[in-house]
């Protein structure tokens, strides 16, 4: 006995029951075989040969005793049933039905013990253990009646901490059980369980269970928030990421939970003189030991904890930290349960931002590792939803997902939300008669009666959407009239008034919102549903009671979307009754409640074009404005565009002055301070925002400014030069500005030195700089005209690159500065579809930049290509027509409208309308002087139908009034003679100098 003792007392199980074995096998009759057959089937649970336990322990309790076997007998009925119970434990969990009946026999064995020791040493161990066993068996009452007890009756003893553990989890069980989350018993449970978790990681009775508890923790405040109010559960959330990092790793626990053992087993030393007392430490230890080999071989709690907290940011819907988290995670995660925890939450962050094809591939990934796993019924259904939230639904891929998840679960609980949502989503692809289908067919199948309310309202939308408003209008009030118990009622109430509205029914409208306001005041849709009762009052005629109406919705709602609607649509009614006092006193008041609102930068500029309207205009106070909103939202996305208006309309106030040249001292003095606080403020832009696009806009100013002080006769051009040399050190900019400024710089100098700009440009450019769409456009002019199509073709691409088409947004809907750049490359293309003699390709770029983006500055360079192919075409009218449309285009650069008017020459000049053609000709040098080589080639070509035209008339008119032979040899002389003068370098001079010296003199006649 002594030497099977040491064995076990070293924590050598196997070998001490092998001793033990030998000893009653050589001593079957000795005056310990009790003691040994105890001692044997403790050795062997320890050892995890549960069976062989069990079987020594039966056969024990099946013999005769004798009295003084009590206590031994006692002991062996209590590790019976904790050994059936790790048994149970230990059994895997595919194997659902053995572990059942394992678990069901030990709870039977633990009440056959606590029947015959209600009181006794070893009462509290098992009234855990049947506790343990009825949480595995999901009877939580009973486990927490057996848990309750103990606590009760055994506070004392060592079970009592880890008692108050199991009533926590049990607690939190029972709450996550329950179906409905508003029922009061819920919070309760999870209150109280948090209370009695936080209660042990404060006390500390044992460092392993206060790490458990910790992590437990974590684990029932995630669970709560699922079952809170939207308002309650960030915080609730906040409070489980705090949880989860205070988890200790597995070293420093396993390290406790070694020491606690080692004391456990002083203390059984120490109770060698009570055989009751050295039985009950017994099985202290006996549980001890079980938990110091389950911390061996459990996962890393901390990292466990860790990988929660990225499921805790993803209810957060802190989407880029979830991914963050698990990335760094990733490494660690090598065993199974976490790596699907680490692929399942990267699958459902990246849905959850519609980050497409990244969801796609993690989605992949997952079930490639785990195909059909129970646990991720909600992952295919994600990626479904997230098809149908794009920008741009693609609703076929979306129903794929909703096939995959039909195929993978087909008995899931989820089964009937996803007929639902594949009902919308055929919806969404407009296969209306299919999602009717599938609405009518789910509501035929008799489902719960809260999925047959939402299967009405998702039929009742898709009438709506189908423009059948009158069978809409009727699906909402039999959803209204026959759930009126269920949260469909009240939104299909709140729709009725809505769909109201849409037919034009104003005051059946305003009827029944007010009606759902009545009965459902802290609806969501409350806010949605006054903001429409205004707009249906409005439309009824009763402008004084839409005003009241939506003057009172931001006090009861002052943090809905609908609370800033209320305002700018109040404004635009005061701006339409022409009560512009009202107006800006409603824009005053929504800047002053909402200084931080994303529309307030809307509020201040329409205050501020208002301002700036009026008469006289009050230009300080829409400065003010502006000032006021960068002063309170500096670090807002609305900010650069908030400098560069406060730039432009400082420039405004001083070119609106007039000519600085003939201003008086004290309007100099005005006009040189706007135009002061104009660079200033697109000089602060680039230097608190210089990655920002209103760059662009800011650079463009100062090259304005610039200009303007040039004009001024306040600085030279070479000031001018040092001044953009000086501005990137100024600004603090890094290369990419640097390069932005030389570049942008350029443009000064291109109308006077057009070969000097673009090599300036040439040297400052980067392909890696991304550049606002003019600068492109000036730098990819310059090189056209010096005939390097090659060099500007890689320049119009980079546009459409740099400045691409958002998803699910038509040209039409694309910021300015993308309609710009996109305008610009099929300008590009078609430039060098015609540099290479392909007209079909160059009309379709052409064609399409007409279509898509009519209000470009390229439009006219659109134009006038589409013109030269309808004159290609045999097509005059047609092509007159758009040159029309190029000569009114006033902001098309003037060597476009100058080729446009010669085009049009050309055009007069092959019908022989000679009068039209010459004076067609003559008008491109007069208007647009600096237009090279269009300007002298006009001359030249209406001087020689002048002379043409003289060949055929007389010296006397042929009619009142009509020209003769020698005013068109005038004529011809004057152009030929401007040609000469002007134009001394054009390769036309030369002949205007032989055809000066062959005409006759001027005589003087007209």
């Amino acid at each position: 006995m002594t030497a099977a003792g040491e064995l076990f007392n070293a924590g050598r199980y196997a070998e001490a029951a092998a001793a033990y074995e030998k000893l009653l096998k050589d001593f079957p009759t000795g005056e310990f075989v009790g003691q040994a057959q105890v001692e044997l089937a403790n050795a062997d649970y320890l050892a995890g040969k549960f069976d062989d336990a069990a079987a020594v322990l039966r056969k024990f309790l099946a013999a005769p005793a004798s009295q003084s076997q009590a206590e031994l007998l006692e002991s062996a009925a209590a590790l019976l049933p904790e050994t059936l119970l790790q048994k149970a434990s230990a059994l895997p969990a595919a194997d659902e039905a053995k572990r059942k009946a394992v678990f069901e026999e030990a709870a039977r064995e633990f009440g056959a013990f606590l029947g015959k020791y209600p009181r006794g040493a070893q009462a509290d161990s098992a009234l855990y253990g049947r506790a343990v066993a009825y949480f595995q068996l999901s009877r939580f009452d009973e486990a927490a009646n057996d848990l309750h007890q103990n606590l009760r009756d055994f506070s004392n003893r060592e079970t009592a901490p880890g008692s108050q553990f199991l009533l926590a989890l049990t607690l939190a069980s029972q709450a996550a059980k329950t179906e409905n989350a508003s029922d009061p018993v819920v919070a309760k449970n999870y209150a109280e369980a948090e209370k009695l978790l936080t209660d042990l990681i404060t006390r500390k009775p044992d460092v392993a269970l206060a790490n458990d508890a910790q992590f437990q923790l974590g684990e029932v405040l995630a669970a709560r928030a699922g079952s809170q109010p939207e308002a309650a559960r960030a915080a609730t959330l906040a409070r489980a990421l705090a949880a989860y990092r205070a988890v200790e790793g597995r070293e420093p626990v396993v390290a406790a939970q070694t020491a606690r053992v080692a004391q456990v087993r002083q203390a059984l030393r120490g109770a060698a003189g009570s055989r009751a007392e050295f039985q009950r430490m017994q099985s202290v230890l006996r549980r001890e030991q079980t938990k110091l080999g389950q911390l061996q071989n459990r996962d890393d709690a901390a990292l466990s904890a860790r990988l929660r907290s990225a499921g805790v940011f993803y209810q957060l819907k802190k989407y880029d930290e979830t991914r963050v988290l698990l990335a760094a995670l990733a490494p660690l995660a090598t065993k199974p349960a976490d790596e699907k925890l680490v692929l399942y939450y990267t699958a459902l962050a990246f849905a959850a931002q519609n980050a497409a094809d990244a969801a796609v591939a993690a989605y992949e990934r997952f079930q490639e590792k785990f195909p059909r796993d129970p646990g991720a019924e909600n992952l295919p259904l994600a990626l479904g939803n997230m098809f149908l939230s794009l920008p741009k639904p693609d609703a076929a891929r979306a129903e794929k997902f909703f096939a995959d998840f039909a195929k993978m679960y087909p008995r899931s609980r989820l089964r009937e939300l996803a007929l639902l949502e594949r009902a919308d989503a055929l919806a969404r692809e407009g296969k209306f008669d299919a999602a009717r289908r599938v609405f009518d067919d789910f509501l035929k199948a008799n489902p719960k009666r809260e999925l047959a309310a939402a299967a009405e309202l998702g039929r009742a939308r898709l009438l709506q959407a189908q423009g059948d408003l009158a069978g809409a209008l009727a699906a909402f009030k039999k959803i209204r009239d026959a759930y009126a118990d269920r949260p469909e009622a009240g939104e299909a109430a709140f729709w009725i008034g809505a769909v109201a509205l849409q037919m034009k029914d104003a005051a059946g409208a305003a009827s029944e919102l007010k009606t759902f306001l009545g009965k459902f005041p802290q609806s969501p849709l409350a806010p949605a549903a006054q903001l429409a009762l205004g707009r249906a009052q409005a439309a009824a005629g009763d402008k004084a009671g839409a005003q009241a109406t939506l003057a009172e919705l931001p006090g009861k709602f002052p943090n809905s979307p609908e609370a800033a609607q209320t305002y700018f649509l109040r404004a635009n009614w005061f701006y339409a009754d022409k009560n512009t006092s009202e107006m800006t006193r409603v824009l005053r008041e929504f800047i002053e409640k909402y200084p931080h609102d994303e529309k307030v930068f809307d509020a201040a500029d329409a205050l501020a074009a208002v301002l700036a309207a009026q008469t006289p205009p009050r230009i300080d106070e829409a400065l003010a404005g502006y000032q006021k909103f960068l002063d309170q939202n500096g670090d807002s996305p609305k900010a650069p565009l908030a400098l560069l208006k406060l730039a432009a309309l400082w420039k405004k106030t001083g070119v609106e002055l007039g000519n600085y040249l003939v201003l008086g001292e004290p309007q100099r003095a005005v006009w040189q301070k706007a135009l002061s606080q104009s660079v200033a403020a697109s000089e602060r832009l680039l230097e608190i925002y210089p990655d920002s696009k209103e760059v662009a806009g800011a650079l463009a100013n100062l090259v304005e400014c610039q200009r303007l002080r040039v004009g001024a006769r306040l600085q030279t051009d070479a000031q001018v030069g040092e001044y953009f040399a000086a501005l990137p050190e100024k600004v603090g900019a890094g290369a990419t500005l640097r390069s932005r400024v030389r570049f942008t710089a350029a443009r000064l100098t291109a109308e006077k030195d057009p070969a000097g700009a673009l090599a300036e440009m040439q040297a400052a450019y980067d392909p890696n700089v991304i550049y606002a769409p003019a600068d492109l456009d000036q730098f990819t002019t310059a090189l056209l005209r010096a005939g390097d199509a090659d060099a500007a073709g890689p320049v119009f691409a980079k546009a459409a690159q740099d400045y691409p088409l958002p998803n699910g947004l038509s040209p039409a809907q694309a910021p300015p500065d993308v309609q710009e750049a996109q305008a610009l490359a099929l300008y590009g293309q078609a430039r060098l579809a015609e540099a290479r003699g392909d007209a079909d390709a160059a009309a379709e770029a052409y064609a399409k930049l007409q279509a898509d983006y009519p209000r470009s500055n390229k439009l006219a360079e659109a134009n006038l290509g589409l013109a030269r192919r309808l004159v290609a075409q045999g097509k005059p009218d047609d092509a007159l027509k758009l040159l029309s449309a190029v000569a009114r285009t006033t902001a098309a650069p003037l060597e476009v409208r100058a080729a446009g008017l010669l085009l049009s020459a050309e055009i007069f000049r092959a019908r022989n309308d000679l009068g039209a053609a010459i004076d067609a000709f003559l008008k491109v040098a007069a208007f647009y002087p600096n237009a090279l080589p269009d300007a002298p080639r006009g001359l030249w070509e209406g001087a020689q139908l002048l002379e043409n035209q003289a060949a055929s008339l007389g010296d006397a008119p042929a009619q009142p009034n009509g020209p003769t032979r020698s005013s068109q040899l005038a004529r011809a002389r004057k152009a030929y003679d401007d040609l000469v003068k002007k134009y001394a370098a054009s390769e036309f001079a030369a002949k205007a100098r032989e055809r000066l010296a062959t005409l006759p003199p001027t005589t003087g006649n007209k």
